[in-house]
């Protein structure tokens, strides 16, 4: 029996509370695919990352080019009842490298600087365009 293989992709989201309404998850994999939600699960978009003149690998040098690998890893979310979390979570060969725009709370209510949340908007800042080119491709919904 062959083992399966580990699929290497990449996801892209953005969640809040309140307005849970107005986030997303974009996941692309490493034949070329790409897949698209609201926070809901309802599909926005799908295709091939052909069609974005772009493939996987491409999408992986830049990430880590952009030092996200670079951004710390822990805390994932705030931990709070009100948030805005941006993420990415790059996995290769089965290994997953999750990273988020939150920093610790304590040190945030402390004053401190929001070391973590500003190195990962700068790799997420510089995704925006394909991020939202992954969000409005593909399969296009009808009108209301």
């Amino acid at each position: 029996m062959r083992a399966p293989s580990k699929s290497d992709y990449a996801v892209f989201g953005y969640v809040q509370n309140p307005g849970w309404n107005k986030g997303f998850v974009a996941k692309i994999y490493d034949d070329g695919s790409f897949v698209a939600s609201d926070n809901s699960g309802k599909c926005r978009s799908y295709g091939s990352l052909s069609q974005l003149k772009t493939d996987f690998d491409s999408v992986k040098r830049r990430l880590i080019n952009e030092a996200l690998l670079a951004v710390g890893r822990d805390p994932l979310t705030l931990g709070a009842d009100h948030y805005a979390t941006a993420f990415i979570d790059l996995t290769t060969n089965g290994v997953s490298e999750l990273r988020s725009d939150a920093d610790d709370i304590a040190v945030l209510l402390k004053g401190g600087p929001a070391k973590k949340r500003d190195a990962f908007s700068r790799v997420f800042d510089q995704e925006k365009a394909f991020i939202d080119s992954l969000l409005n491709s593909g399969m296009k919904l009808p009108q209301k």
